[in-house]
């Protein structure tokens, strides 16, 4: 599925990814994918992603692992929850350097209040970090402000 095709019912009615998430829009990504098994994110990359040397950014390589989290344990929330990255971590493997930057995301554990998820990033095919992270699941949007 594509960005353009996801939608998310909302007490406001259906939103797409991007008027969701701007910033998603913002940097170029899609949503190929987004399912109980799994979820894949994907940006072409441009000028605008490279650092000075040349290699994507790994503030965009952060950027994709944490948003693709999030995808993968949308499916599971209930209607009026969302969810929070409590943790991130980020392993980076090899300089990213191609194309395409893509990340496939699995859900490791669901409870009540949090999951964990893993993300595996790459650049032309190439496996170039691996991504974990904690997600709190929020009953509404008033739960941040506690």
């Amino acid at each position: 599925m594509s960005k353009e095709s996801f939608t998310k019912e909302t007490s406001e009615g259906s939103q797409t990814a991007s008027a969701c998430f701007n910033f998603l829009d913002f940097i170029g990504c899609i949503v190929e994918s987004s399912d109980k098994q799994s979820a894949v994110l994907s940006v072409l990359i441009k000028q605008e992603h490279l650092q000075h040397m040349g290699f994507i950014h790994g503030g965009l390589i952060s950027t994709l692992a944490d948003n693709t989290g999030w995808f993968v344990l949308e499916p599971y929330l209930q209607e009026g929850q969302s969810a929070m990255t409590q943790e991130l971590t980020v392993n980076y493997l090899y300089p990213g350097k191609g194309k395409l930057l893509k990340a496939v995301g699995k859900l490791v554990k669901l409870g009540k209040r949090t999951a964990f998820v893993s993300v595996e990033l790459f650049c032309d095919e190439l496996l170039i970090a691996t991504s974990t992270s904690h997600l709190a699941i929020l009953e509404s949007k008033q739960e941040v402000n506690k």
